[in-house]
């Protein structure tokens, strides 16, 4: 899931939204701007990715067998 999600972050920085789309993040329309896909994406990537990257960690390993 979050490799799906970082390929639309790219997308979307890269390409901007295609014409036609409509697209609502939380109920809100989002046009015009790519700001508020961007910033969303990457919470929405990063945020979940530091736990997992902290119980890979030697010292987690340790505690968690």
């Amino acid at each position: 899931m979050i490799i799906i999600q970082t390929i639309i972050f790219v997308y979307f920085v890269l390409k901007g939204i295609p014409n036609g789309w409509k697209i609502q993040l939380w109920g809100i329309p989002v046009t015009g701007s790519n700001t508020f896909i961007v910033i969303s994406s990457f919470i929405s990537i990063f945020i979940p990715v530091i736990p997992f990257f902290l119980l890979r960690s030697k010292k987690a390993r340790e505690e968690f067998k």
